[in-house]
């Protein structure tokens, strides 16, 4: 039944018969219908009549016995008269045939008077057979009604019938030859042909299939009634109708090309086209429809958003592996006590620091840097006194140096930097600087008996140096001569001296503000 009511032809052979009773009953109710009933009714009356005038006759001859055979003639020749009675006024006289009693409705029985000159001799009763008496009861006196019922009847019948062989021909997909839809549908991007109103005339098997809609369902349908969204996919918004490519071509007679547009089915499915549209023009150059291609874009969506999500999952793998790298790294180039460079950290960059200040032509100082007595403070205090008192040397030697600087832990007590664009002048300040906070900041954070003092040699780069060693080495003799001389002070190795004559004359030396 639900496949039924669901078939077009059965609908719309509904709706045809609604609209004809409709208009069979408009039709009665303006008397445009004659009423049957009352065409019988009239009929027996103009029938009796003539009965009454043939019986006046009769009895102006006084001849009663014809009278009761013409009235029994007209009872066996008409199948409609049951009964036919004269009633004189005079005798009382009842010659008939038929019934003894004239009995009826108002509508079976019908009384005319019989006339003898000007006075009214008697009267004539005929009965017929009952109205009512019909195959269809309560239909066969109404002409209407019956109209009706035998239109429904046939038209169930009949309507069906003739849609089914008319609806063929009002299928838009006619307008399209047969041959130019089989070459379409060979096509492997989708096609729609759209007509002046935006109506589908043709739609190949490559759009049905990607919208999962058959070829019948949408000829004639507009093509902007279906559910198309935002080709992003993330805000499922329908699209206006106006925004559409093909709605825009209908209107502005101009060719729209890479269209990114979806279309949903429920809530899941879901496919993504890139749209180009061409105007069809009539011979008055004026639009009368729309080509619209469709090339689906899902499979290459979909494997774009792997890609991405393939790529986010590489970019965090290898922020993580940079990470454990820089990890890494800053282990294998740190001093784990101090988190200065190590040593050999310490060399490599001072092979690129060397190269900058031969290509830029500027100063490059090296200051090494030894506890004084850190033997004594491992002896007398233990070794991790020993270790917090290089780590409080590193600390301050950090903090009064500028970024660009490089610190490293040399040796055990030993520390080596290397200042940029410094000359040596400025590079002693800084030194000095560093040598006393050394002095001023022990009391604070160790115990009262020791006293942390430390020694500084400097060398500057020159290009009469053969390479790093020989600086590191100067600036490692400028220290030796400091702790030789005293200790607690800053000693600066001066250029164009031997070695020999280093610990001599090679010295330029800055006693120290306060003793340690």
């Amino acid at each position: 039944m639900k496949k039924l009511l669901l078939n077009p032809i059965f609908r719309v052979s509904v709706g045809l018969l609604t609209l004809t009773v409709s208009m069979l009953l408009m039709g009665g109710w303006l008397g445009l219908v004659p009423d049957a009933t009352e065409a019988q009714f009239e009929s027996r009356r103009k029938f009796s009549e003539s009965l009454a005038v043939q019986l006046s006759s009769l009895a102006a001859s006084g001849d009663s016995h014809h009278i009761g055979t013409t009235l029994e003639a007209v009872v066996s020749r008409n199948p409609d008269v049951l009964a036919a009675r004269f009633r004189s006024d005079s005798s009382g006289s009842e010659p008939g045939s038929g019934d003894n009693e004239v009995e009826g409705t108002a509508r079976d029985k019908v009384i005319v008077p019989v006339f003898w000159g000007d006075r009214q001799w008697g009267s004539v009763e005929v009965r017929f057979t009952p109205t009512s008496a019909s195959w269809l009861p309560g239909f066969a006196n109404n002409t209407v009604l019956a109209l009706v019922a035998f239109v429904l009847a046939l038209g169930m019948l009949l309507f069906p019938v003739f849609l089914k062989w008319v609806l063929p021909e009002l299928d838009p997909s006619r307008v399209i030859p047969g041959r130019v839809k089989a070459a379409f549908d060979t096509l492997a991007e989708g096609i729609l042909i759209l007509d002046e109103q935006g109506d589908i005339m043709l739609a190949n098997n490559a759009f049905t299939r990607s919208v999962s809609i058959t070829g019948a369902n949408l000829l004639g349908k507009k093509a902007s009634s279906l559910n198309w969204i935002n080709s992003d996919g993330e805000n499922r918004q329908l699209i206006p109708k106006d925004d559409l490519p093909w709605m825009r071509v209908l209107t502005t007679g101009e060719k729209q090309t890479d269209a990114c547009i979806a279309i949903t089915h429920g809530t899941s499915t879901r496919r993504a086209f890139a749209v180009n549209c061409t105007p069809i023009h009539d011979d008055k150059h004026s639009v009368r429809g729309v080509i619209a291609t469709f090339d689906d874009l899902t499979e290459l969506q979909e494997k774009n958003a792997q890609l991405n999500e393939t790529l986010i999952d590489l970019q965090k793998s290898k922020a993580a592996v940079d990470q454990k790298s820089k990890e890494l790294e800053f282990l294998a180039t740190r001093d784990p006590m101090t988190g200065c460079l190590n040593r050999r950290a310490f060399n490599e960059s001072l092979d690129d620091r060397i190269g900058l200040a031969r290509k830029h032509n500027h100063n490059l100082v090296c200051m090494m840097v030894d506890i004084d007595h850190f033997k004594r403070i491992n002896d007398n205090y233990g070794h991790a006194v020993g270790d917090n008192v290089i780590k409080f040397v590193a600390d301050t030697i950090q903090a009064k140096i500028r970024p660009i600087d490089l610190l490293a832990r040399y040796g055990g007590e030993e520390f080596c930097l290397v200042l940029d664009d410094l000359d040596l002048e400025d590079a002693r300040d800084i030194a000095e600087r560093i040598r006393l906070a050394v002095m001023d900041g022990d009391s604070c954070t160790f115990a009262s008996t020791i006293k942390v003092t430390c020694s500084f040699g400097l060398s500057v780069w020159s290009s009469k140096l053969a390479d790093k060693e020989e600086l590191v080495n100067n600036a490692d003799k400028a220290l030796y001569r400091a702790k030789e001389s005293g200790r607690n002070r800053v000693l600066a190795w001066e250029e164009g001296n031997t070695s020999s004559s280093a610990r001599s004359e090679g010295i330029i030396g800055a006693q120290p503000t306060r003793e340690s």
